[in-house]
């Protein structure tokens, strides 16, 4: 058993790195390791040390159904007719080359605001469409053609004027629904393979449209700032 976990973890390093191996034997150790850990109950594996966690949580996005992932979107008031209409960007790096294609997401829920819930609270899920590009993608990945997809630039997208954005709280992601609603930070934190550079350059890059302080604190990024400036990313 205690080989079999180095496999595991052995397999996860070499994958968030990019070293090259058999795709297939990448793939099938981590789904048998994914699987081994998923049996156990949510409760038990929170009580894992917290890398433990991450290599884990970071395996199960790798193998999870894209069709599962769910976006929500929380805003003081209402969107409108134009929240039926967002679109969300998948995007990962191969063979040095971004490679990005934007999908419809289609509106699951919309729950207005309650006694204990200040806000509205839209939630999303990607069609067959991006179903289809994410299967072609994972190959890719497990055969170590192709860096991460950035998961946390996910967020909804919409054309000019179909939504009041400065209303807008934030947006969280349900990847895995059964860990719950994660804030951007929350979810960066979970990413094992995520480093210091890509902390400042999402922290830099305002290809983010929403809320992103949970992430990089309050920080205020300017053109000139370095990675020394920006002490609060962690």
């Amino acid at each position: 058993m205690h080989c079999c976990k180095l496999l595991f973890l052995w397999t996860v390093l070499t994958l968030m790195s990019g070293c090259s191996v058999l795709g297939k034997v990448r793939e099938a150790t981590l789904v048998a390791g994914t699987v081994s850990w998923k049996a156990q109950p949510l409760a038990l594996r929170q009580q894992y040390p917290q890398w433990m966690q991450s290599v884990y949580y970071t395996a199960e996005l790798q193998t999870s159904d894209i069709s599962q992932w769910q976006l929500y979107l929380l805003s003081r008031t209402s969107l409108g007719p134009g929240a039926t209409k967002a679109k969300a960007e998948l995007v990962y790096i191969a063979d040095g080359q971004q490679q990005s294609k934007s999908f419809d997401l289609q509106l699951q829920q919309m729950e207005e605001p309650t006694a204990t819930q200040d806000y509205f609270r839209y939630r999303y899920q990607f069609g067959a469409e991006a179903l289809a590009f994410y299967q072609t993608y994972q190959p890719k990945r497990f055969a170590g053609q192709a860096k991460p997809l950035q998961l946390y630039y996910l967020q909804p997208l919409y054309a000019e004027n179909q939504v009041d954005l400065t209303q807008v709280l934030r947006v969280e992601y349900a990847l895995l629904p059964e860990y719950g609603p994660k804030t951007v930070g929350e979810l960066m934190r979970l990413m094992f393979n995520l480093q210091k550079r890509d902390w400042i350059e999402f922290c830099q890059n305002r290809r983010y449209q929403y809320d992103k302080s949970t992430a990089c604190g309050e920080v205020k990024i300017t053109e000139a700032a370095t990675a020394d400036s920006i002490a609060a990313v962690d």
